[in-house]
């Protein structure tokens, strides 16, 4: 592994968050992609921290190229596209929580094949999201999970191992390759061979060590999350470099996929002031919800079925949000800080670029996110609202009592938060949305009924590390691309073997 150290934070250069914000009235701005530059794109949205709904009379062709279709990651053609059916590929599946999804739960193991006919069979109690770990080298855990699931739809429970896999070919342990150049698919504007000559802050180059095999597999999966590892060789499909997004430096690119419930009826809606969640849960009208949170990477996120609704906030409102943990800071970039305290116990302090101020290398960074660390203790990550979802959808209660009520439960318990100015944003297949680091968001999620697995709602997001520069200068330190220059040679690596 490189041993590459991130430069430390320095809490006299705490910045106030200059972004956009919303005020009363606002809408979403829509970006036809067929009319606009990356240039133009980079000042007006990503360096404003500004979000956006983006689309085209092409689609996504402008954004993702000319071979990519939303009909390839479709419930009917998914485990043929990501070469998934003979059933062996396993993901990491979350348990429905209190009405919807977003917890700290701990996941449980599945094979993808099996997630599909578990939605076939009208199960809404499971969903696909972020993987953390190695899944591969866990077959037998994978196994029992599997058997588990049949046996009893809610009672699994997951002993996943979280020490790196021992390798059993030393040989092949032992093996590394060395420098790379630089790595495309459709054409990215980063440069890696120049990547450390654009900062005066010089770090080691960690895109010139020597990497062994089991670096350069981990990056690959770390980066294409499984299931989507396999696209790493087919651009075509899934293309790594998204047009408009050239300045930013790849983090994750994720599948998600869930199943919409019935409609949830008004009664699941009566407060309940003995309870910390009012006793309303995560359940929302009319979808499951994500819950209130936010996250610490610039988001594209691309519906492929169903309906995404979206309520989004400033990451300005962070004081009326109610976050589970205590705020430390709030970076000009949007990334927010908390406090590792008892409401953060994993918590590592994060500098404006997202990454962790006392981690070494990209993987711990990534590995050691407030999401999965969260996971370690059974909680909710300090990133998430304490604000039930259903209060950031009132308007679609159609109940007037249920409402009144609702309403004054929430200026009593959460004062501030129906002031708080936010976006409303319905989105489509074919539609794709920018969404900037630490912009808090609710997405209720609703399948489409005309899919060959009726009610199956499902989403493809990259995300980016955030810029904490100027277009000139995206970062202000070389950690993120200069290790992506690292990944970049992994990628090399798998595709020319």
């Amino acid at each position: 592994m490189t041993t590459q150290k991130r430069l430390k934070s320095h809490k006299s250069d705490q910045q106030a968050y200059l972004g956009y914000c919303v005020s009363p009235g606002d809408v979403i701005d829509t970006v036809d992609l067929a009319q606009i530059s990356q240039r133009e794109f980079a000042s007006n949205y990503i360096f404003s921290r500004k979000p956006c709904i983006l689309r085209s009379s092409a689609g996504l062709v402008p954004l993702l190229g000319q071979t990519f279709s939303l009909d390839n990651f479709k419930s009917g053609t998914l485990l043929k596209t990501l070469d998934c059916e003979d059933g062996k590929q396993t993901v990491q599946i979350e348990l429905k929580s209190d009405g919807g999804f977003g917890s700290g739960k701990k996941r449980i193991k599945m094979s993808l094949k099996g997630v599909l006919e578990a939605f076939k069979n009208n199960d809404s109690s499971i969903y696909l999201t972020t993987q953390y770990g190695n899944e591969e080298d866990e077959e037998d855990e994978d196994d029992k999970n599997d058997k588990k699931y049949e046996q009893d739809q809610e009672q699994y429970e997951d002993d996943d191992d979280d020490d790196e896999p021992e390798h059993e070919n030393e040989q092949e342990e032992d093996q590394f390759f060395g420098p790379d150049d630089n790595v495309s698919d459709s054409g990215s504007s980063i440069d890696f061979n120049e990547v450390e000559d654009d900062y005066d802050d010089r770090l080691s180059v960690s895109g010139q060590e020597p990497m062994t095999l089991q670096e350069a597999e981990s990056r690959c999966s770390d980066l294409f999350q499984p299931p989507l590892t396999c696209l790493l060789t087919n651009p075509d499909i899934l293309p790594l470099n998204v047009k408009l997004f050239e300045a930013l430096v790849p983090q994750q690119v994720n599948l998600w996929m869930g199943l919409t419930a019935e409609e949830t009826s008004s009664s699941a809606f009566q407060a309940d002031l003995t309870k910390p969640d009012l006793g309303l849960g995560k359940r929302v009208p009319f979808g499951t919800s994500s819950g209130l949170h936010h996250d610490h990477s610039d988001n594209l996120y691309i519906p492929v079925t169903g309906c995404k609704r979206f309520t989004v906030y400033s990451p300005s409102e962070y004081k009326q949000m109610y976050t589970v943990g205590r705020v430390n800071q709030l970076y000009n970039s949007g990334v927010i800080d908390y406090h590792p305290d008892e409401r953060a116990p994993n918590w590592r302090t994060t500098n404006a670029d997202g990454s962790m101020t006392d981690c070494n290398t990209y993987e711990e960074n990534l590995h050691e996110s407030g999401a999965e660390s969260a996971l370690k203790c059974d909680q909710d990550p300090p990133s998430f609202s304490r604000v039930p979802p259903l209060l950031a959808n009132i308007d679609q209660v159609s109940d007037p009592e249920v409402k009144k009520q609702l309403t004054d439960v929430a200026n009593v318990r959460f004062p501030g938060f129906l002031d708080a100015n936010s976006l409303k944003i319905e989105l489509n297949p074919g539609d794709a949305l920018y969404l900037p680091a630490g912009w808090f968001h609710e997405v209720t999620s609703t399948g489409d009924f005309q899919d060959e697995i009726p009610g199956i709602h499902t989403a493809i997001n990259y995300w980016f590390a955030p810029p904490d520069g100027t277009a000139e200068k995206p970062y202000t330190t070389p950690f993120w691309r200069n290790d992506f220059a690292r990944t970049a040679r992994a990628i090399d690596e798998r595709r020319t073997k």
